[in-house]
């Protein structure tokens, strides 16, 4: 609870900006079956489970932005802190995940 701050987290206006500034990664970490249900447009797919393992295929730049993606906002919370504990500093979760961004009729694939 104490990671949902404004420091670590993003509603779904303040993701709509940043993506008009920024490409930030936007790393979904639902399991692949939710994934393919519908995500954010561009967003990579590594489940909370397996983003330690995976390191690989993350940037390779600690200062990356990097936003986590779930469905309601509460794995991707748990992604965030995976991120920073691998030493990442430019982390946050979406409020509200990939229903919120349907919610307000923005596009998924």
């Amino acid at each position: 609870q104490n990671s949902r701050n404004p420091h670590d987290t993003l509603d779904v206006p303040d993701l709509q900006e940043v993506l008009e500034r920024t490409k930030p990664l936007l790393l979904d970490v639902r399991g692949a079956e939710k994934y393919r249900g519908g995500h954010l447009p561009g967003a990579m797919n590594i489940p909370v489970e397996e983003i330690s393992g995976r390191r690989a295929e993350l940037p390779e730049n600690l200062d990356a932005p990097i936003v986590t993606v779930c469905n309601r906002g509460n794995a991707s919370i748990s992604g965030m802190l995976v991120l920073k504990s691998l030493g990442y500093h430019n982390v946050k979760s979406l409020n509200g995940g990939t229903v919120a961004w349907m919610e307000r009729g923005l596009p998924t694939e």
